[in-house]
């Protein structure tokens, strides 16, 4: 049961459309707002861009579409 829940949250129609592992910037920005509305920033809140890259995944995009279709 929970590896179903587990499956649905990792292969989705993003995964689908952009490859397995893939991510959205505007979900980090949630995270990282959530984190600051609980004070857990000691000494300022951090920027997106400071703690999120995409070059990876733009880079094997390719690949993990191929991959994740092949499944």
């Amino acid at each position: 049961m929970t590896l179903d829940a587990l499956m649905d949250y990792a292969f989705n129609p993003s995964t689908q459309a952009n490859g397995w592992g893939t991510m959205e910037r505007a979900t980090w920005q949630e995270q990282i707002s959530l984190y600051a509305e609980l004070g857990q920033f000691t000494k300022r809140v951090p920027k997106v861009d400071e703690v999120m890259t995409m070059d990876i995944l733009n880079a094997t995009r390719d690949f993990r579409l191929k991959s994740f279709s092949a499944t």
